[in-house]
């Protein structure tokens, strides 16, 4: 039986092949063989398919286009499974091979949140249990801009985080922290502004005795919301936040406790690597700092150029790619942010305007070496502070 990853990213898969979203190298493609795998029970006319997949877009020859795509997605099947047809067609009609037996992690995540339901205490908290482990990410997390996979995304997510709090206080009562913080991590991970999540974590850290790292937590949570919407937290977790600091007010209080919760982590890249807020406001500090020192500071814009009909899936990892260069590249000190979709703003300290070519160069080379320019050309401004 095939197995069929749709939370995260896409993966089709048996014992010895497999093809992931990279396989595809067309988005089109991946977006057609998804709607038909979500769909596989029934016949798909191509009037539906085309409207799904065009989404009223003008075309000439929507058919004709359809038929291409399903051609080129038969191609890419047969390359690892000979032996299979996939995708039979019928009259003005697609549909998936109904004798392919797939096991899709999606709808086994539903199946376990249905029987969760119609069990309660340790029965319901193992369903739960293994529900919240097969959840890897929101659904088809490359495919951005279908509505269908929106709508989908948001209601599997929202089932999710309902899931992970009726769990959470299942394992809460029943002193069960360590499973409780591992949890509420990973749930943070996908919604790192979740109040309700935070409270779960900084309870189970209370609970195994970790009252320092609840501190930490709450500082993080206080920090994130009002660096994004300029608000405090919420007066459930103020108050888990009063009853932590009574109980250890001699800690809390501690200078070095503070100065250990501004420390740089010791994981943390040479380049300090923000958000465009964040940059900003390194930027106003640094523009102070060269007043008042004359320290010298270079703003470098660099800007990837797509080329024409660039997928927005690849251009997304050609700015992975870039990333991870401006990551090796850089020292220790420096400030990169993404602005947008295809351009990351760079801050070099301490840097005069031809030291700064130099490295821009460096950065420049090791971008087309480990890329060949596949997403289109890179360009670069400099100016200083």
């Amino acid at each position: 039986m095939l197995q069929i990853q749709m939370f995260g990213h896409f993966r089709m898969y048996d014992g010895e092949r497999m093809l992931d979203e990279a396989s595809f190298r067309s988005e089109m493609v991946l977006k057609l063989l998804t709607y038909i795998i979500c769909h596989r029970k029934r016949p798909l006319s191509v009037r539906e398919l085309t409207q799904i997949l065009w989404d009223g877009s003008q075309s000439r020859n929507p058919a004709g286009a359809l038929k291409n795509l399903v051609y080129r997605l038969r191609t890419i099947l047969r390359s690892v499974w000979p032996e299979t047809e996939f995708i039979l067609t019928g009259r003005a009609s697609y549909q998936w091979n109904r004798q392919v037996e797939l096991a899709v992690d999606v709808e086994y995540f539903q199946q376990l949140c249905l029987a969760a339901r119609r069990e309660t205490g340790k029965e319901k908290a193992e369903f739960q249990r293994k529900a919240a482990a097969g959840y890897r990410g929101r659904f088809l997390e490359g495919i951005r801009d279908q509505g269908w996979v929106t709508e989908r995304s948001a209601c599997l997510h929202s089932l999710y985080l309902e899931m992970v709090r009726d769990l959470a206080a299942y394992l809460n009562e029943n002193g069960q922290f360590r499973e409780l913080e591992e949890m509420a991590r990973k749930a943070i991970d996908m919604e790192p502004l979740d109040e309700g999540l935070y409270g779960w974590l900084i309870r189970a850290l209370i609970g195994e005795g970790r009252e320092k790292s609840a501190a930490e937590e709450y500082h993080r949570i206080s920090g994130l919301l009002y660096r994004t919407s300029a608000s405090v937290p919420a007066d459930s977790l103020q108050e888990l936040w009063r009853q932590l600091a009574a109980s250890q007010k001699e800690d809390m209080d501690s200078f070095s406790v503070i100065q250990a919760g501004l420390r740089e982590k010791p994981h943390a890249p040479g380049v300090f690597f923000c958000g465009y807020e964040t940059f900003r406001d390194i930027y106003e500090l640094e523009i102070r700092r060269e007043k008042r020192a004359g320290r010298p500071v270079l703003l470098v814009l660099l800007a990837l150029h797509p080329a024409e009909e660039t997928e927005t899936e690849t251009l997304r990892a050609e700015m992975d790619r870039l990333k991870n260069v401006l990551l090796a590249s850089l020292r220790r000190g420096d400030v990169v942010a993404q602005y947008d979709t295809s351009r990351f703003l760079v801050m070099l300290s301490g840097c005069r305007y031809e030291d700064g070519r130099k490295v821009m160069e460096r950065v420049e080379y090791e971008f087309a070496q480990s890329s060949g320019n596949a997403a289109g050309k890179l360009c670069c401004s400099m100016e200083m502070l």
